[in-house]
This record gives C-alpha cells, structure tokens and sequence, in this order.
C-alpha cells in the first residue's frame, strides 16, 4: 500500500485546526518529511513497476503537473533551456516537459530508490525521440553542494512538494541551529542566474507564507507570477488547496 501522501498532512491540520501552526509557522514534523519514507515509498513504487509496469503516484495529480508545464510553456519557450527538477520522484514532471518537446532536462532527488524508479521508466520509455534527461542521485541541502548543480545556469528550477517534505523534517542544521525547511530557500535560490526562475507547487503553504519564506535579502528573489487555480472561501479568507508560483532572481547588473 502507498504511504501517506502530502495530502494526508494537510487533511490532519484540518481536522485538528486546533493545533495547526499559526500563519508561517514552522509545520509538525512528520514521516513524510524523512527520508527513510521516501526510500520506503520509493523502493515499494521500484518493485511495482518491474512487476506490473506501474509508473507510481502523481504528487498533487495531473493537473498540477499541467499547470506547472503550462506555466514553463508560456514564459520559457526555448526548448532547449536547462530545467532542473528539485526532488524528482519518478520523474513524470519532466518526461510531460519532454513530450512537449524539452531537451535539457535533469532531475535530483536524495533517495537512490527515487532515481532507480526515474531511470526504468526513462529507459523503458516508447516516445520517440527517447527523452533526453539526466537523473542522479543529490542532496538539496548538503554542505558540499553536487558541482553538477552549481556550474550549470539553470533557467528554471521545478518544485512539486520538495518544500513541502522538507518542511515536515524535524532535522535541525547543526551550523544553523534551525529546522532544515528555514535553509532550503537561500540554497535553491543560489542555483539560479540573474532573471532565471523558481517554480513552486506547494499543498502545505499559501501564497503569502511562501512569498515570506523566499522572498528575502538573502535569496535575491521576487515575485514573477500565480498560476491561476480554483479557489475556496473560509473564515472571511479566499484561498485555494495548491498553490503554484513564480519567483524570478532579480537583475543586480544594469
């Protein structure tokens, strides 16, 4: 059976809104945030696709996954610009980015069943041309980031629940002496060139709360753009239960 999905964290702090964190506030930790879960998720979703071709779940669902490629579409039209997605999972956010012709395509994750699943389903592929992606093994957060992530100029950056996991770790930096989520913002954020992009797709955070978190001094980001999704009223506020947005690195030389 699957594990728990980010959903499911979100579905508790509803039924206990009780004891939900105040707005920004660091969430409860969580399983989902370790990544002895993931390896678990990863290696069951390994095993089902050798047995029956099963490719595993779409984090947030398809239109999450549309909505993110839409975006790309529209404001980075160059087929052949470097996309790198954060936490890849099984690798489906790119190979939709593939069919719609995109070339330069990597994907990371840190659990090494992750990218084993990503490279069966890459190698097992019927589309022609064969997708051209580039999965490995990395750690978002290391102290020694992977060289093959800080001397690429990556135009678009790509997180669909990355932030979300992360934030639901108990992990404390021993440097920082802070949760692990506080520092996933200023490392991301170094990857990208002048005017290049971070795009997020989050279950767990709102507009305004992710807007804190990485639009900040220390990020050099701003905010691009909202991808439009249908939205709910509750307690005299409109949100909506995704939330997917831009952020761009701000231009420093004239």
């Amino acid at each position: 059976m699957p594990g728990p999905s980010l959903q499911d964290a979100v579905s508790w702090l509803a039924a206990h809104a009780d004891e939900a964190p105040a707005l920004g506030a660091p969430l409860h930790p969580s399983k989902l945030g370790t990544k002895q879960h993931w390896d678990e998720v990863y290696e069951r979703e390994v095993k089902m696709f050798k047995e029956i071709g099963d490719q595993g779940e779409v984090w947030f669902g398809e239109d999450a996954a549309d909505k993110m490629v839409e975006w790309v579409q529209e404001h980075v039209p160059q087929t052949d610009a470097n996309l790198l997605d954060l936490g890849t999972g099984n690798g489906q956010l790119l190979f939709r980015l593939s069919e719609e012709g995109y070339t330069s395509l990597t994907g990371i994750d840190y659990s090494l069943s992750s990218i084993e699943l990503a490279e069966s389903i890459l190698s097992s592929t019927t589309q022609h041309p064969k997708p051209s992606i580039n999965f490995f093994v990395s750690d978002i957060l290391s102290p020694d980031p992977d060289p093959r992530l800080t001397q690429k100029r990556w135009k678009v950056l790509l997180d669909k629940g990355t932030y979300d996991a992360i934030c639901l770790s108990d992990q404390v930096d021993p440097k920082e002496g802070v949760r692990i989520g506080e520092l996933y913002p200023k490392a991301v954020a170094g990857w990208l060139d002048e005017e290049a992009y971070l795009l997020i797709t989050s279950c767990n955070w709102t507009r305004a709360e992710l807007e804190k978190a990485f639009i900040t001094p220390q990020t050099g980001l701003i905010f691009h753009s909202l991808v439009p999704r249908p939205s709910f009223s509750f307690g005299g506020s409109t949100g909506s239960s995704i939330t997917t947005i831009a952020f761009q690195k701000k231009k420093t030389r004239a």
